[in-house]
């Protein structure tokens, strides 16, 4: 997120993903994001999603 410039809020905005779904991922205590979730992440990131 730094190297994007980006902070958490940004991140929500950017990629439609909602912050309580973020937050956890971040922390290292999600158990696995879902496909869906990682695909919008990586659309907001400008990557491929593998």
């Amino acid at each position: 997120m730094a190297d994007a410039g980006l902070n958490e809020t940004q991140l929500c905005k950017r990629s439609g993903v909602p912050q309580p779904t973020i937050n956890p991922i971040l922390l290292g205590e999600s158990a696995g994001p879902r496909m869906p979730t990682i695909a919008k992440l990586a659309k907001a990131f400008k990557v491929s999603p593998e």
